[in-house]
Order: structure tokens, then sequence, then C-alpha cells
């Protein structure tokens, strides 16, 4: 912590002032196990103070960890502050110049880093609500832990009851993360999927609840089947008819031996490396690939393969 402390003063850092409890971690044992101490700060330069000078840290309760979240308040209007501001061209016309309502958005280098943190906020609400007893999770063998919902790049698989109770437990959940994040759920891209025991009434019942449609079965996730039995065809045959079209498209450009290689090791052998990594194929499946790969590298002359 000395050292900490020697960077802070060196690079010439402040505390923003705060309103709340003033130790920001406590490690939740009894004493005399128990430490507390001011952690999570927010430091800044006397020039971005001096822009921001109403700016404002508030410690939140803490609820899921040892660290108290820290909200940063700050004036947008505060003197010498700039916001961006664009102008352009519609129709060949200049237009007025304008600023953008909203703050950030796609393609900021910031957006993951706050998407990974609004997306624990909704992960933790939905582990509270089954901590609760509101919605109940599921397990996919007896010693499996159970889940009640999993997470995978900027979409969430949510498993529940088919009751009306889980049901206002996801909406609940979903409501407090609109209004704390400010982001909207899409429910024109939402499905909702039942297991075979579900009546149909119960089904049109929960997804008027919900406000989303319904499908027989996520056919796919990533370009890869969601269901997969014991048999790999299903996705072997996927992975073998997208490699066949791109080698049938290559064969109708003129394209020289090292041409060829480069499609080859380019595109041809990366094609199946996600679905490979995914799923364990049979050594059969490898040489099918090859071969596909051999007769287009060699090449086909009236259904006879040439000599090499």
């Amino acid at each position: 912590m000395e050292t900490f402390r020697n960077v802070v003063n060196s690079c010439g850092f402040h505390d923003i002032p705060f309103t709340g409890y003033e130790f920001t971690y406590d490690n939740g044992s009894e004493a005399p196990e128990n430490v507390q101490c001011g952690l999570d700060r927010a430091l800044v330069t006397t020039d971005w103070l001096t822009i921001f000078s109403n700016a404002h840290v508030w410690n939140l309760n803490r609820e899921w960890s040892g660290h108290a979240p820290i909200k940063l308040t700050i004036n947008k209007n505060d003197h010498g502050a700039q916001l961006v501001s664009f102008f352009g061209h519609i129709n060949g016309r200049p237009i007025a110049e304008f600023s953008p309502n909203r703050s950030n958005r796609q393609g900021d280098p910031i957006s993951p880093h706050l998407f990974i943190l609004c997306a624990e906020v909704f992960s933790h609400l939905l582990q509270r609500a089954k901590e609760n007893k509101t919605l109940r999770s599921i397990k996919v063998a007896p010693t499996a832990p159970s889940v009640n919902h999993l997470l995978f790049a900027d979409d969430c698989l949510i498993f529940s009851r088919a009751t009306v109770n889980d049901t206002e437990a996801i909406q609940n959940a979903l409501y407090v993360y609109e209004m704390s994040s400010g982001q909207k759920v899409d429910f024109g891209k939402t499905t909702l999927s039942f297991s075979k025991g579900v009546k149909k009434i119960r089904r049109g019942e929960i997804a008027q609840h919900l406000g989303v449609r319904i499908v027989d079965v996520h056919d796919r996730y990533f370009g890869l089947p969601t269901t997969v039995g014991r048999s790999k065809k299903v996705i072997t045959r996927g992975v073998k008819e997208k490699l066949w079209k791109k080698l049938q498209g290559w064969k109708g450009m003129i394209l020289s031996k090292a041409g060829r290689k480069v499609m080859i090791n380019v595109v041809a052998l990366s094609l199946p490396t996600y679905a490979m990594s995914v799923f364990k194929f049979p050594s059969s499946f490898c040489d099918e690939i090859r071969s596909l790969i051999a007769e287009f590298w060699w090449g086909k002359k009236n259904g006879e393969r040439k000599n090499h």
C-alpha cells in the first residue's frame, strides 16, 4: 500500500469528494479478523477536477461482494467541459452541427467493458432470485450444479419452471436491469421454448405474459446445432456442405497452384476449426475433409481424378 500511495502522490492524483460509508472494503469476518479500509476510490488529476468541479462520488451499499460499488456523477455543463458534435451532408447538402443525445454507443472502446459490468449485475439478479427461491434452476445430471441462466457473448439463456411465479421473477430481474443500466431488452429477438411435458394452454399463457413468441426448438446458435444426440452426422454434414460449396465456387476461378494453396490454408482448413473446438468429431470426418481438399487441389475432369 505504501508503494501505491507513493505512485498516487507522484502522479498528482486527488480523491473526488464522496458521500456514504467511509470504508469501501469489508472482508466480512468477525473481529478481530475483520478488515475495513477505503480501498475503492476515484482518483483524478488537477486539470480534470478543474473542468468537472461538481463531480461527486457515492459509496453505495455492499450486497454481493466485499467491495462496495462506487458511483461517479458529473455535470456535463461544467465550465470547460466539451461535448462531441457532428456535421455532414445529406443528399449533397450540408446539415447543421448537432450533438448526440446518448453517451457511449456500440463501437466505443469502453463499450465491451461496460457491457460485462452490466451483464454481471443481471447475472447476480437472477442468482439472487434463485437464492430467494422465486426462480428455480435446472440440472443436466443428478450430480451437476444447478443453473438458471447461461451467458454467451451478448446473449442470455434463462431456464425456469413453466409457472407464472417464475415468469414474474424473470420480469422483475429484467425491470431492475433496465432501470439500472438504461438498456432495453429486445423482445422481438427473444424466443421461448418449452419441454414436451408442458401443456399447450400453459405455453400460451406464459408467452403472453412475457410478450415473446414460442419456437419448437432453437435449431442453431453461432452456426452450430443446439441439440445433438449420440450421432454427430448433423454437425459433420453441415460443415462438409459449407466446405463443398466453397470449393465448388473456387473451381470456377482460374487459380494457380499458389492461389489454391492460399485458399486451402486460409479458408478451407480453418472452416471446421470452430465446430471441432466444440464437438469431438470421429476420425472418419477428418478423412472426408482431407478428401474434399485433395480433390480441389489436384482437380477432377469428367469425374476422373488427375494423375499425381
